[in-house]
């Protein structure tokens, strides 16, 4: 019986050594990044009633815009104007003194009046940035120099004048519902107000009148 019980015990510890020895194999799983891959857009935003009149500035540019020109807000704001008949007044928010809709169709169109230091960027800077956010490719020098000479001018009262940028001129050959904008730039000697309209190509030129109206209206005190 001893005998068999130690032949037992030795098959065991035989048996138990083997498994001891014997390789393990391991299937190592590894997981790839997921890829990214960028739509036809770019980087670029669309357009749309929520969008930064100021998108492409860098957060410490426009840091350094809003400590030049002091607070944002309307209360700080020496500009007053006259809300164009068949639109109304929104709140303003964020870098906004003032937001402004279609009565008739609130999504139409978006209006802002933005404040901004002097240095808020050159003119043609400010187009070729408005350009992108509208997907037009910026033309040559000569044809962007010329556009910039015959922008038209609205003159406002205290003798300042307003530049007005339509963009209808690029977008001659493109459908009625292809977001496009309209910009009014004017430069006191304290800061530099933007006032810019952006909706469809057909919305832009349906108010492109009462636009100009709000421009003509500003009075700076």
């Amino acid at each position: 019986m001893k005998k068999i019980f130690y032949l037992f015990s030795i098959c065991f510890v035989l048996c138990s050594c083997e498994k001891a020895n014997t390789p393990r194999m391991y299937l190592e799983e590894t997981v790839e990044p997921a890829q990214t891959t960028p739509d036809n857009t770019g980087d670029m935003t669309m357009i749309n009633s929520e969008s930064d009149p100021h998108a492409g500035f860098s957060k410490e540019q426009l840091a350094a815009m809003l400590k030049e020109n002091g607070a944002g807000g309307q209360s700080n704001s020496p500009v007053t104007w006259t809300v164009p008949t068949g639109w109304e007044e929104k709140a303003a928010s964020g870098m906004r003194i003032a937001t402004f809709a279609a009565k008739d169709d609130r999504a139409a169109i978006d209006c802002s009046i933005v404040t901004l230091g002097s240095g808020a960027g050159g003119l043609s800077a400010n187009i070729i940035r408005w350009l992108g956010q509208l997907y037009i490719t910026v033309p040559p020098e000569k044809e962007l120099t010329s556009f910039v000479e015959n922008l038209e001018k609205i003159s406002l009262p205290g003798g300042l004048t307003s530049l007005v940028v339509d963009f209808s001129s690029f977008q001659k050959d493109v459908a009625s519902e292809s977001p496009s904008m309209l910009a009014a730039i004017i430069d006191t000697p304290q800061q530099r107000i933007f006032v810019k309209m952006t909706g469809s190509k057909a919305n832009i030129a349906k108010h492109s009148a009462s636009f100009k109206s709000l421009v003509q209206s500003m009075e700076f005190h």
